[in-house]
């Protein structure tokens, strides 16, 4: 099992709602630009519990991004 690692995440908010990942920023101060995203729903992470997930393109990979609505937390596996 991986760890989780929050991060803080610039997004987009339209009006309609729909949330949009710009840029995943680390505590250590690395930021990534996400070229492209897809909302998936709720999933569970490989780190530890689950949460809203989306797909992110960083540097040609998909990484799963999670948000959790309970604690306001954004955060990445590990």
């Amino acid at each position: 099992m991986s760890r989780s690692v929050p991060v803080t995440v610039l997004l987009e908010m339209r009006s309609s709602g729909v949330q949009r990942p710009l840029k995943i920023i680390k505590d250590d101060g690395t930021h990534y630009d996400v070229t492209a995203s897809r909302y998936v729903g709720h999933r569970a992470a490989k780190s530890s519990g689950s949460g809203e997930c989306w797909l992110c393109r960083i540097e040609s990979q998909i990484i799963p991004l999670y948000y959790s609505t309970f604690s306001g937390r954004w955060w990445m596996d590990g």
